[in-house]
């Protein structure tokens, strides 16, 4: 919990808090970012609470953006975050929870790539994945499974994954989820990289599944 004296400086700029925060209070926002962008940050402030959001990296400098949907909020809370009016002396706006996102389908049982996001889906297969590879990591028997995609492909995913921060996507191949986990920020690129597991010979199946869509056996 942050009191008024944490910050050195807070402004509304349209529907953004942007805040400042005093030197003790600078290593308390960058513990709290630290997983960032993977873990979305929740704020509330006098019992209103904020739709989560998400920073690109860890904040280090105290500085940092809040995302409040409404400009009304974000100027009626910037004189509390400063400390100049207390939550007893102020009745703040209530700001619009965005839903749930919608639950990613079963994967199914085929060949080829298969990506859902908040419960869209495309299925990929060859010319639409450009190049996959497994890679090792440093220090570690975990591969990881990169994967290049086409135009299209890349396009998709990265409309989809604009529109849904904080959802979850899930990729899958032959009906097994490859992994599932929060979208952190938007996948413009076209490239994926994820830790696969330490078994080589499942890990080329899986990553010839992919390149090749022909079998899962």
């Amino acid at each position: 919990m942050a009191t008024p004296s944490a910050f050195m400086a807070v402004a509304a700029r349209g529907d953004l808090l942007v805040v400042i925060a005093d030197a003790g209070f600078v290593p308390v926002i960058a513990d709290y970012t630290a997983n960032a962008p993977a873990q979305a940050i929740e704020v509330s402030i006098c019992g209103v609470r904020l739709n989560p959001f998400t920073v690109p990296a860890p904040i280090q400098n105290g500085y940092i953006e809040i995302p409040t949907g409404s400009a009304d909020f974000a100027t009626a809370a910037a004189p509390v975050l400063q400390g100049e009016v207390s939550c007893d002396a102020v009745t703040l706006p209530e700001v619009a929870l965005a839903p749930p996102p919608a639950a990613n389908p079963l994967p199914p049982r085929d060949p080829g790539l298969h990506i859902a996001v908040a419960g869209e889906e495309m299925y990929i297969w060859p010319p639409g994945i450009a190049r996959t590879q497994l890679l090792a990591n440093e220090g570690s028997a975990i591969l990881s499974l990169a994967l290049e995609l086409g135009p299209e492909a890349t396009s998709w995913l990265a409309e989809t994954t604009t529109r849904n921060v904080g959802g979850e996507i899930q990729i899958s191949s032959c009906g097994e989820i490859l992994i599932a986990a929060s979208v952190p920020y938007p996948f413009t690129e076209g490239f994926l990289s994820f830790p696969i597991g330490a078994d080589r010979d499942r890990a080329v199946d899986i990553a010839d599944n992919i390149a090749s869509a022909i079998s899962c056996d």
